[in-house]
């Protein structure tokens, strides 16, 4: 389970989304900007799908995230998945985010 410090939740989402830089990859995109602590979230909405599959995306994400290290930079992120991203496999959906989050030099 993310430690609840490094979760981005609450008001800091929607001052994050006005505030931060977008970049968008072939299955996800990023929503970033520096900050002292390193907190970090996927956001799937009702668009993408349901329930299940909400979940599932995040799961995989999350699990990414972590493999990548999210939580220990100082960046403030928030990772939007594709409609599309379901569909990928995991190390399409990994190489994607490393490669977006590369780019937009979090990592």
């Amino acid at each position: 389970m993310m430690a609840r410090r490094a979760a981005l939740r609450g008001g800091g989402i929607a001052q994050l989304l006005n505030e931060g830089h977008w970049k968008r990859g072939k299955w996800v995109s990023v929503c970033y900007r520096e900050s002292r602590e390193g907190r970090w979230g996927v956001l799937a909405g009702r668009r993408f799908g349901n329930a299940v599959q909400r979940n599932r995306i995040r799961r995989r994400m999350r699990e990414i995230g972590r493999g990548l290290g999210l939580g220990s930079t100082e960046w403030e992120i928030a990772l939007f998945p594709l409609k599309r991203a379901g569909q990928a496999t995991h190390e399409e959906l990994s190489l994607d985010m490393a490669d977006l989050l590369h780019r937009s030099g979090v990592l």
